[in-house]
């Protein structure tokens, strides 16, 4: 036997059979050829899977299972590829050629579908082949067997070994820190810090296969955002439990995606109903508490009071003006996590079908994204270019012509089929319901509960002070120098309603005559524009300084020009008092001389040059300079002495 005659390596149990003892082999010990015979006879594989080099079971195994895996199509093709291999060998063996020549001349035959051992099928599998095909099937059949035939087949054997575990994770953190960063500056950071590091292909090959093996992380380490819309689970309903109109209400604001024709971009609120999904919209030039409110009017005059509205968490939102609001009228407001749209998702994807439905078609359409935005910004640039005298140009319509789309879009909106509300119309669903709210009758009532609240005031002898002006009413004169609430009108900015801060109750409605003509709105924007156009006066003033001197400045010139003078100083003589010249003795006298009589008078110590230095000076006068000093003056004195003499006795 050839286990004898080879001497395999093995140990002999007790038979189970009984009748003596039995050899066990070890399977990773067995030659290749008996290897490969046990896993064909084991798994059923068809002789062509079998490699020629060494035998790797668990790589035969993955082998095997690919080409199980693999279309008929394909395993024809690979098929194909071996006996175009085996019409090679056999051809180079029948001629007498060498490997490199008869392939050569195999090749020029296969091109005139002449070559032989090779079926007509065959030239419909594989049209074309040349010498470095031949070889790379040969190669692949020798590593892989018959499923390294296979097309679009690539052994990932080798491919990612010089990419170890330790510059596996060096990779994987730069990219969390950078998702950005190209695999060539990863190439250079790794070539200097490992030795020796991959190839620049295999870090490319590495990063693409890690981003198609981790798209969830790839997409949250890249773009949150993009993780959150396509991988964050979507589990539950957020209508559950909402079964009659004006149950919950959603509000929020958005940009709206359309430049007016004053060339700003507005702001849309809008509150959608969650259980028939009817929506009120409102077009402001900002999202304030002001703006809010307006919609709000429009909802609580058509629709009646909710029970629950989930609002954001602006500041907008959450302001006194709307918390009051919401608690006058005895609404629910939930708090929702900061940042999470998809706790009101019924009003965000309401302003999806919005910008879709109505702004694109709109004049003055702006794009919904910077990439979009760009892209229109070069349209328009490129057709004033080529624009023909005499062509039509849009022109934007303005906030109030923009309100009154918004609104005729909604009675399309209302009338088409939601899939969300099970194929209804919101006015089908607003039918079926079975509870609607109450509602506030008088308008006026619900002005002043919409009107905006300020601090509380103290009532003054003017009256109640509010951004400046004064409000005053008659029936204020027994609460003088209490606090009281107040909400200012909305159509009367001289108006407002005064309320008593313990319990709320209604006192008067004082007034402000000269501002009784103005909207609440209009006057904030005049007196806004007003303080601006103040601002703009003072810093032009800035500008009509004197060389950006200043007054100090201009006042030091005299001195500046006239310090020739500088060095003129009037006679002063030495002060002298007991106590100075006590204090001359102090300084004079060595540290360990006996203490004198204070009433003995002490010469005082001749000091070498009186004269104080000025350090302005660079040259300094010695004693005999100014000795020749002194001569030259008294010798000019006596000069003039004989020449008073002289003009005496002439006269």
């Amino acid at each position: 036997m050839q286990s004898n005659r080879e001497k395999w390596e093995c140990k002999e149990t007790p038979s189970k059979t009984g009748g003596g003892l039995q050899k066990e082999f070890y399977f990773s010990l067995l030659p290749n050829d008996i290897k490969a015979r046990i896993f064909q006879h084991q798994h059923q594989v068809p002789p062509e899977l079998l490699p020629q080099g060494e035998l790797d079971i668990d790589r035969l195994k993955g082998r095997t299972e690919r080409y199980n895996r693999a279309s008929e199509k394909d395993r024809c093709r690979a098929h194909a590829r071996n006996e175009i291999l085996k019409a090679i060998k056999d051809f180079c063996a029948q001629k007498g050629f060498g490997q490199t020549r008869g392939e050569k001349v195999f090749i020029l035959f296969y091109q005139d579908k002449k070559a032989p051992g090779i079926n007509e099928d065959i030239y419909q599998i594989e049209k074309n082949i040349s010498v470095a095909t031949i070889r790379r099937w040969r190669s692949a059949f020798k590593e892989e067997g018959l499923a390294g035939l296979l097309p679009n087949y690539r052994s990932t054997q080798g491919q990612l070994k010089a990419i170890t575990p330790d510059i596996q994770i060096f990779i994987i953190s730069h990219i969390k820190q950078n998702p950005r960063i190209r695999p060539s500056h990863l190439f250079k950071i790794i070539s200097k810090t490992f030795k020796p590091g991959p190839s620049r292909r295999s870090i490319y090959r590495f990063v693409d296969k890690w981003k198609l093996e981790n798209p969830e992380l790839w997409a949250m380490i890249e773009d949150p955002q993009r993780w959150k819309n396509n991988f964050m689970a979507a589990a539950g309903d957020m209508a559950a439990g909402i079964d009659y109109f004006c149950h919950t209400w959603e509000a929020d604001s958005t940009p709206a995606d359309i430049i007016t024709a004053d060339g700003k971009r507005c702001t849309i609120v809008g509150i959608i109903d969650v259980y028939t999904r009817k929506a009120m919209l409102f077009v402001a030039p900002t999202s304030k508490s002001t703006a809010i409110a307006a919609c709000m009017r429009k909802g609580l005059i058509a629709w009646g009071v909710p029970g629950v509205i989930r609002r954001d968490n602006g500041k907008d939102y959450t302001s006194k003006h709307i918390d009051s609001i919401v608690i006058s009228l005895g609404i629910e407001t939930p708090l929702l996590p900061k940042h999470a749209p998809e706790k009101k998702p019924f009003i965000e994807r309401f302003f999806g079908t919005l910008s879709v439905g109505l702004e694109e078609l709109l004049p003055g359409y702006c794009g919904h994204s910077v990439a979009e935005r760009q892209s229109i910004r070069a349209r328009e640039t490129w057709s004033t270019k080529i624009m023909t005298p005499g062509a039509i140009i849009e022109i934007p319509q303005t906030m109030a012509e923009l309100q009154g789309f918004c609104d005729q879009w909604l009675k399309i909106y209302e009338n088409s089929e939601h899939s969300g509300i099970n194929g209804k119309t919101p006015y089908q669903r607003f039918k079926e319901s079975s509870y609607f709210p109450p509602k506030v009758r008088d308008e006026r009532v619900l002005d002043i509960l919409l009107a905006p609240m300020s601090k509380p005031r103290r009532i003054l002898k003017k009256g109640i002070a509010i951004d400046g002006p004064f409000y005053w009413a008659d029936e204020l004169m027994e609460y003088m120098g209490q606090r009281v609430q107040c909400r200012r009108d909305l159509e009367n900015a001289g108006l407002v309603y005064v309320f008593k801060i313990k319990d709320g109750s209604f006192i008067c409605k004082a007034t402000n005559e000269p501002l009784s003509d103005q909207r609440l709105e209009d006057y904030l924007i005049a007196k806004k524009q007003h303080q601006k156009s103040i601002k703009e006066k003072v810093k032009a003033l800035d500008s009509l300084s004197l060389g950006n001197r200043n007054a100090l400045q201009i006042m030091m010139e005299d001195v500046v020009t006239n310090k020739q003078y500088n060095n003129i100083v009037p006679l002063q003589f030495e002060a002298d008092t007991p106590a100075i010249r006590e204090a001359k003795k102090a300084v004079c006298e060595p540290d360990n001389a006996p203490l004198s009589d204070p009433l003995q008078e002490v010469p005082l110590p001749k000091c070498r040059n009186s004269n104080p230095i000025n350090p302005a000076f660079v040259d300094y006068k010695t004693d005999e300079d100014l000795d020749r000093d002194f001569n030259e003056i008294v010798e000019e004195a006596n000069k003039k002495k004989a020449l008073d003499l002289r003009i005496g006795r002439f006269l």
